[in-house]
């Protein structure tokens, strides 16, 4: 679903990317190529190892979990990690899980991976909604705070957002 939103293209901003993968993750993969030269396999190769597999998502039993988590992971970091504790406490009704600081949340803990696997269908598919709209939320943060530098990505994030936790989530969930 990633690769819907993202292309052989550069984004409008003032980094280089292609498929939405930048210098950053092959540096620090040690791959000898450069952002210039990655094609959709090599951006799959990348986004596994830099944004699935790196954050402890293959640990993950349900795709449509680690598909929301890595897509977010992807485009925020650490909030990415940081919302899925936001929103396995919001599922508890409670606060299990510390939201901590971004070097808190460069990787799930076992204990969150955990929680993840012990949801059942339903729960999955609540998860999957509350984890979008939250991201959403954060997306719309970041474009209300600085306009000029993130207004411009709203759409295509409301979009990815949309797509994974509605229609195509109707389908998966």
């Amino acid at each position: 679903m990633l690769f819907r939103s993202e292309g052989p293209k550069e984004d409008p901003g003032d980094i280089t990317t292609r498929w939405g993968i930048t210098q950053k993750p092959i540096d620090e993969l040690k791959l000898k190529i450069k952002v210039e030269d990655v094609d959709e396999k090599m951006a799959k190769k990348i986004f596994k190892e830099a944004y699935h597999d790196r954050i402890g998502l293959n640990n993950v039993r349900d795709d449509r979990i680690a598909l929301a988590i890595a897509d977010a992971t992807f485009n925020t970091g650490p909030f990415g990690i940081k919302n899925t504790k936001r929103t396995l406490n919001e599922m508890a009704g409670k606060k299990i899980f510390e939201e901590g600081k971004p070097k808190d949340n460069e990787k799930l803990a076992e204990k969150e991976i955990n929680a993840l696997n012990q949801l059942d269908n339903g729960k999955v598919k609540e998860f999957v909604s509350k984890y979008g709209k939250n991201q959403l939320d954060y997306y719309k943060s970041l474009a209300q705070a600085k306009p000029q530098k993130f207004a411009r990505y709203l759409g295509g994030w409301t979009r990815s957002e949309e797509r994974r936790v509605g229609k195509e989530c109707a389908s998966m969930c």
